[in-house]
């Protein structure tokens, strides 16, 4: 079975290209390339928008679930994070002397409590802003 992800980070031309690794079930790949700490931040913030998960309802932050809008926290931003972001490693499954590699998709380690907060309170989307980048409804 093929799936489609969401992707942020590294490779911009695999955006919409399919991902043949079930194991993705629609999780956004996030994988950060460490050239500053607010380059970094703005890619988790444009993978957590690309889950569509958050959403501005009235200025404020909210998850759907089962029919009730949960406001976004840092343990709900934490979960969001845990089950819906992954990042993306080589891996070679076989020796030096006969490489097999492979894509893994590990789950994506959440930010610092700062950057959890930097997330749900920054106002501006260079700053990192998730209510800049999420849908409103």
């Amino acid at each position: 079975m093929t799936h489609y992800t969401r992707y942020c980070g590294i490779t911009e031309e695999l955006l919409g290209q399919r991902m043949d690794h079930s194991s993705l079930n629609r999780r956004v790949i996030c994988n950060l390339r460490g050239e500053t700490p607010q380059k970094d931040l703005c890619a988790v913030a444009d993978a957590l928008a690309n889950t569509n998960e958050i959403l501005d309802h009235n200025g404020r932050l909210i998850q759907l679930q089962n029919g009730k809008l949960v406001p976004i926290t840092m343990d709900v931003l934490r979960e969001i994070i845990s089950t819906h972001i992954v990042s993306m490693q080589l891996v070679n499954r076989g020796t030096a002397h006969e490489p097999n590699w492979t894509l893994e998709y590990p789950p994506f380690k959440p930010p610092t409590e700062r950057a959890l907060q930097t997330l749900l309170r920054a106002e501006k989307k260079e700053e990192g802003s998730l209510t800049a980048r999420v849908p409103k409804v």
